[in-house]
């Protein structure tokens, strides 16, 4: 509630004055800072987590990677990317949280590389994908892509829209 209220200071009060925090706590006030525009805060409560021996698990990940793609921060994000590796974070949610960081860190062959290598695409996947060749000035690539999930019968959403038709106005072609 804080958050959405612009209100990050009481919340962190709060946080301070639990008792116990644990992995919940850590990934709600990662994803306030987030939301609320100030991911350097966030991923400064990710590093206090880890100095603390707590490992994240995929929806920390998530989240942290999700901080990376808003503050511009690629150093931090592959570092999260080769931490989940080690401690086998594999899930849908995490590949997808690292083809947007990728891809917003302006690093769209390492986001294709997850992209490739999700074997079970869900629309997500597609959405973070076409949305990045489209933020990147790849609009072909993003057409192409959107065509390629019409292929495996997978609907698109507004979100996919919006990508696909950002990908167009980029060549013109609304």
């Amino acid at each position: 509630m804080y958050f959405k209220c612009g209100q990050t200071r009481d919340a962190r009060m709060i946080y301070d004055e639990l008792p116990t925090i644990d992995l919940v706590s850590w990934t709600v006030m990662i994803v306030g800072y987030t939301q609320a525009r100030q991911p350097n805060d966030g991923l400064r409560l990710f590093a206090d987590e880890i100095r603390s021996d707590l490992l994240p698990n995929s929806v920390t990940a998530a989240s942290v990677l999700s901080a990376c793609s808003v503050s511009g921060n690629l150093n931090l994000g592959m570092s999260v990317h080769g931490l989940g590796i080690k401690i086998g974070l594999e899930e849908c949610v995490v590949k997808n949280a690292l083809i947007d960081m990728y891809a917003k860190c302006h690093t769209i062959s390492d986001a294709y590389a997850i992209f490739h290598g999700v074997l079970e695409k869900d629309v997500i996947t597609w959405n973070s994908m076409i949305s990045g060749y489209a933020q990147n000035g790849s609009a072909y690539d993003a057409l192409r892509l959107f065509n390629q999930m019409r292929l495996y019968f997978l609907a698109p959403d507004v979100i996919t829209l919006v990508s696909t038709l950002s990908a167009c106005a980029t060549l013109g072609a609304v």
